[in-house]
């Protein structure tokens, strides 16, 4: 009977600590967060030009994300992306941030329409189409512009930041 007693002591005070520890881990959550991602009316662009074996070949797009709180530090990154001959694509992420400037993808809504692949680069389509996590290292981060390599094949990719009030 007493080591139930020093056991439920034991339990109920750990549980005490857990609880106390949320409101540090929400506050620490939001350190790891860029400025950009604070402002709800943030809009990031980035326009990708891909050619082919000659420059008449070339394919551009330009990608629009918008985030969306999700849960502490993970965010929905609703994008949508137009291409050069017009027609457009929605798609949704949930982006994670973490600590020493990385963040994570995971791509939540797969795309079944086998004829868009052609769109995407090699590294692109292992996120868009596998389904799965990619992670990112930043390399500069201000208020216009955000760099980071893509710690899978190490291709670096930067984006505009556009705040609106």
């Amino acid at each position: 009977m007493k080591y139930i007693n020093n056991a439920n002591k034991a339990l109920i005070l750990l549980l005490g600590a857990l609880i106390l520890a949320i409101p540090l881990q929400i506050s620490v959550s939001q350190f790891l967060l860029p400025e950009f991602v604070k402002n709800s009316r943030t809009i990031i662009n980035k326009t990708i030009i891909s050619y082919g074996k000659k420059q008449v070949t070339a394919q551009s797009r330009t990608i629009e994300y918008r985030l969306k709180p999700y849960w502490w530090n993970r965010y929905l990154l609703l994008t949508d992306i137009q291409f050069d001959h017009g027609e457009k694509l929605k798609t949704q992420f949930i982006i994670t941030f973490w600590p020493s400037n990385l963040y994570s993808i995971q791509y939540i809504s797969k795309l079944f329409n086998a004829d868009e692949i052609k769109y995407f680069d090699p590294p692109e389509q292992h996120v868009l189409f596998d389904g799965g996590d990619e992670n990112f290292q930043v390399l500069v981060e201000d208020s216009q512009l955000y760099c980071y390599i893509q710690l899978s094949n190490q291709a670096v990719q930067c984006v505009d930041i556009n705040q609106r009030e």
